[in-house]
């Protein structure tokens, strides 16, 4: 299992907080993933997100590329007043929550 197996797999778990989960967000993800697979720049940048974190570094460095109608519309199907926002930091705590697993992508 790759780190962003674990994080999908995290994104799918119910959240103990609100008893739903963050399913809106696997677009997200997928796209990410997408983009690290065809830039050399971006994985790096994608190493040093799953590696460190950091919120600033998900949200203005590695989300803004992959940005499209098709990645928030699942989180606006779901009723979110700010999709983008819920997708990202979805992923931001999914993160937190995960530890990383060596040699992910």
């Amino acid at each position: 299992m790759t780190t962003l197996d674990a994080l999908r797999a995290q994104l799918r778990a119910t959240n103990e907080f609100h008893g739903g989960n963050a399913v809106y967000a696997l677009p997200l993800l997928d796209a990410i993933e997408t983009e690290a697979k065809r830039s050399a720049d971006y994985a790096a940048l994608l190493e040093r997100w799953l590696r460190e974190g950091g919120t600033r570094l998900l949200r203005d460095q590695l989300c803004p590329p992959v940005r499209s109608e098709r990645v928030t519309l699942e989180a606006r199907r779901n009723g979110f007043a700010y999709p983008w926002t819920q997708c990202w930091t979805a992923l931001d705590t999914a993160r937190h929550r995960v530890r990383l697993i060596p040699r992910d992508l």
